[in-house]
This record gives C-alpha cells, sequence and structure tokens, in this order.
C-alpha cells in the first residue's frame, strides 16, 4: 500500500496473493529460473512465460501437472519452446481479455 492507503502497483487488489505480473510475492507451483540460476515464482503458466519475452533471455520453466503431479520442465530460448519430457501444451480456459478480470 502507498501512504495514501491507495494500492501500490505490487499487490493492487489483491492482499491474498500480492504480485506484480508476471512476478509473485508468494510460493506458486511456477518456477522461472534464469540462465544465471536466479529464480522467481510466476502467478500462472502464461505469467511464466512473460518472463522470456520480459528478459529477452532464455528461461526454464519447472512446474506440474494439476491432475497427475507428473514434473513439466519447458525451456523457452529464442522465442521456442523446449519441454524435456516430449510435447505439453498449457490449457487456457478463458479468453486473454478475461485473464485478470473478477467476477
Amino acid at each position: 500500500m502507498a501512504r495514501d492507503g491507495a494500492p501500490s502497483a505490487v499487490g493492487a487488489r489483491d492482499p491474498v496473493n500480492p504480485r506484480g505480473r508476471p512476478f509473485s510475492a508468494v510460493a506458486t507451483p511456477f518456477v522461472v529460473t534464469r540462465r544465471n540460476r536466479r529464480w522467481y515464482f510466476a502467478n500462472c503458466a502464461w505469467d511464466a512465460v512473460a518472463f522470456h519475452a520480459m528478459l529477452n533471455e532464455e528461461v526454464r520453466i519447472g512446474t506440474q501437472c494439476h491432475h497427475c503431479a507428473e514434473p513439466i520442465a519447458i525451456t523457452l530460448a529464442n522465442g521456442r519452446a523446449m519441454s524435456t519430457l516430449g510435447s505439453r501444451f498449457v490449457h487456457l480456459s478463458l479468453p486473454a481479455s478475461q485473464w485478470w478480470t473478477t467476477s
């Protein structure tokens, strides 16, 4: 919160999971690791992918299948994705225009 009580950019409107997209201030299942071995939590799969575009460098996304708990590792480099365990996909159940809206 800013001194005047207005929400700040980080954590605005969400006191449970404060975040400054694509960064999460709390642990999540989406861990993004840079080549220099620094790592960050992302809020969701889409935010994890955003690190590659934001940093313009290779990143590794580590997570797990939410259905079977199988580990998933995806490396993003030069605008391309490489999965360590065969082909993977990210299921987005909402259109992009609704990702960050509240009901």
